[in-house]
């Protein structure tokens, strides 16, 4: 999907620390490189270091 990057500050620093939060949570890589894409393309939506008061982020603790 398209989405309009407003500022691209603090993207660097959601993917990094999305990605480490779910990596030492045991989450597979790919899925920790999901998740720090998923908070990467939401910090880009707003102006400067934010993120919304609400994201829903998938949860990936569950084993299949």
């Amino acid at each position: 999907p398209e989405f309009t990057i407003i500022d691209p500050q603090g993207m660097m620093e959601a993917f990094t620390g999305a990605f480490l939060a779910s990596k030492l949570r045991g989450s597979p890589l790919e899925q920790c490189v999901q998740l720090g894409q998923l908070l990467a393309v939401e910090a880009a939506k707003l102006p400067g270091y934010s993120l919304p008061k609400y994201l829903a982020i998938p949860d990936y603790s569950q084993k299949n």
